[in-house]
Parts: C-alpha cells; sequence; structure tokens
C-alpha cells in the first residue's frame, strides 16, 4: 500500500511514472497483476525484467522462472491482459527469445509470424555492445549494466567515441557482442539468431562462466514453442 500510496503521489504533482520490475520464479505469476495496477492507476508503461546473475544476482541464479512452463505461462497471460488493457505498454526486458516466442503466440499463420519477427528484427536482440553501453560514476564504459566486470575503457583517460569505437580493452569480447560470433555455442544453429541471441551475461552466469554458452534457462522455452509450429 505505500508503494502505491507514493506511486499516486508523484503522478499529482506531474512526474512521469512507470513500473519496473524484476521477474523471478517467486512472482512471475503475479505479473498480470502488475499490468492491473497500472491500468487503475494510468501509469501507461509496465517493464518486466527477467533476472540475469550480475553482481548480487549471481547468488540468486536458483531464483531463474522455471522453463518452460513458467516463461510459457508469462508470455501467454501478457499477451491476454495487453489485449485487455490497451492504454498500458508492455516490455519484458533482458530475454531476447521473448520476441520471437510473443510473435510466435500472438500470430495466426506463418505470414502474420514473419511480419511480426521484421519488427522485432529492428527492435529485438541483445543490445549490449552493439546498442547499448553503460557509463559508471568512475568514468568506467560496459558493453551494459551487466557485464559490469568487462570494462571497454573509461572516459576519464579517453574520448568516448574512442571507446565506442575502438575499445582498448576487451575488445574481443565486444567484436562478438557485434558480430553475434558465439563460437561453437548452440546459439549460432538457431534460425532465430538475429532476433535474440540470448543474454551471454546470463549465459556465462549459468553454465561454467561460457559466456559463449547458450542461455539454456530461456533457450528452451524457444524450442519448446517452435518444435509445436
Amino acid at each position: 500500500m505505500a508503494i502505491r500510496g507514493g506511486i499516486k503521489n508523484v503522478m499529482e504533482v506531474g512526474i512521469p511514472v512507470g513500473i519496473r520490475t524484476t521477474v523471478t520464479k517467486l512472482n512471475i505469476d503475479h505479473a498480470p497483476e502488475v499490468v492491473e495496477l497500472a491500468h487503475r492507476l494510468g501509469i501507461s508503461r509496465v517493464a518486466f525484467y527477467h533476472l540475469v546473475p550480475s553482481g548480487r544476482g549471481r547468488g540468486i541464479v536458483n531464483l531463474l522462472p522455471s522453463p518452460p512452463e513458467q516463461l510459457l505461462r508469462f508470455l501467454m497471460k501478457l499477451i491476454d491482459i495487453a489485449r485487455k488493457y490497451s492504454d498500458v505498454e508492455i516490455l519484458t526486458v533482458d530475454n531476447p527469445a521473448d520476441g520471437v516466442v510473443a510473435s510466435l503466440l500472438a500470430s495466426n499463420d506463418e505470414g502474420e509470424f514473419m511480419s511480426k519477427l521484421r519488427l522485432v528484427s529492428r527492435m529485438g536482440a541483445c543490445s549490449a555492445g552493439r546498442k547499448v553501453m553503460s557509463i559508471y560514476p568512475n568514468g568506467d564504459v560496459y558493453p551494459c549494466q551487466f557485464f559490469n566486470d568487462k570494462p571497454m575503457g573509461n572516459v576519464r583517460k579517453e574520448r568516448l567515441t574512442e571507446i565506442w569505437l575502438r575499445p582498448r580493452v576487451n575488445t574481443e569480447l565486444v567484436i562478438r557482442l557485434r558480430e553475434r560470433n558465439y563460437g561453437d555455442s548452440p546459439c549460432m544453429r538457431c534460425p532465430y539468431l538475429r532476433y535474440c541471441g540470448g543474454c551471454r551475461v546470463r549465459a556465462g552466469g549459468v553454465l561454467n562462466n561460457d559466456l559463449w554458452s547458450m542461455d539454456v534457462v530461456y533457450h528452451e522455452l524457444a524450442v519448446t514453442l517452435m518444435e509445436t509450429w
């Protein structure tokens, strides 16, 4: 109740409000209730962040949702409630497979599926080191907020454009992220690589610290659904 009161107070003074929350296996089934709350309060955007085992998140890998059951149910419920509350924009973050799977769930035929995938190709896939970067207070620049142990450089020592265009540290990492070159990862054999690619940080946090392995927890959802198409 205190949080809801806080949201209302902020909105009353004209500050734009959105809701962001991290989904785990403990709360993922309650996601539609968050959208309903946003609708009642007049909030136009809700973002559900998938848990990434980075920083303190490394200690709670066991809270990743169960694939494919919880993840599939999560997306199906979000699609249903999005149709009910068109005034609330719903986003899922840090699981690139969502775009592919949601497109399939919401399509009536292959043509509609491919049309939705074209939108995913513009908006989806992992953005780390390609479309985003994260700058920390000490000036360190990272490929994203979750790659917080792989600096690309420091803005107190060199220009930001130089760091972005020609990173002097973790150079191979950045190049592979941009080229989506995951070596012998099963992701490289997936026909939906260009739309997804998985979360490299989550892949490394779950499978023996190998960044280029498969984002296994979320991959199982996609594979299960593709086999039923």
